[in-house]
C-alpha cells in the first residue's frame, strides 16, 4: 500500500529540518581556531601560548604596536578601568560665602513697659526709631535693652552697643 500524501510530507519536513540544524553544527567544528595573540607565524595556534614580547600587565603594551603611530592611545585605553565603581561619588560640597557685614549702627535705645525701641542707622544713612522683632536690612531685632540690642543677621547672633561719639 503506498504511504499516504500528508506522510511523505511530513517525513520531508523532518529531514529538511534535521539537515538544517546539523549544518551550523558542522561549520562550527570545522571552523579555525587561530588567534593573533595565541597563534604562530603560520597561523595555527597552541593553547594558552603567548608571543614573544606580549606580557600580561598593561605596562608591556609598548612592545605592541599598530602601524599607525597611535601607541599612547592604545596604551592609555588599556589602562583604562573598565567597569565604573559602584558606589556613588561623595556629593560635592559647596562652600557658602560668607555673609556681607552688618551695615546698622545703634544710635540709642528706648526702654518703656511693654514696648521698647532702638534707634538704629541702617546702610543707607537714614535713621529709624525701630520696635523689637523688627526687621531692617535683614536683621531681625530681637531684644532691646538699656545701651545694647541683640540681632540675628544671616542665622547668627550678634549684640550691638552704640559707639561713643
Amino acid at each position: 500500500m503506498p504511504t499516504p500524501l500528508r506522510t511523505q510530507r511530513r517525513r520531508l519536513w523532518l529531514a529538511t529540518a534535521a539537515v538544517t540544524a546539523a549544518v551550523p553544527v558542522v561549520w562550527w567544528a570545522e571552523w579555525p581556531t587561530s588567534d593573533p595573540l595565541t597563534s604562530d607565524s603560520d597561523g595555527r595556534g597552541t593553547p594558552n601560548q603567548v608571543p614573544a614580547g606580549v606580557g600580561s600587565t598593561p605596562a608591556s603594551l609598548s612592545t605592541i604596536t599598530d602601524g599607525s603611530g597611535n601607541l599612547d592611545k592604545i596604551v592609555a585605553l588599556a589602562r583604562r578601568p573598565l567597569r565604573p565603581p559602584l558606589y556613588d561619588p561623595p556629593p560635592r560640597v559647596v562652600e557658602k560665602s560668607p555673609p556681607p557685614p552688618l551695615r546698622i549702627t545703634l544710635l540709642g535705645t528706648v526702654i518703656e513697659p511693654g514696648q521698647s525701641k532702638a534707634l538704629l542707622r541702617n546702610g543707607a544713612g537714614e535713621v529709624a526709631m525701630v520696635p523689637e522683632g523688627a526687621v531692617v536690612d535683614q536683621a531681625r531685632i530681637d531684644n532691646v535693652e538699656v545701651g545694647r540690642i541683640t540681632v540675628t543677621y544671616h542665622g547668627q547672633t550678634l549684640t550691638l552697643e552704640p559707639q561713643p561719639r
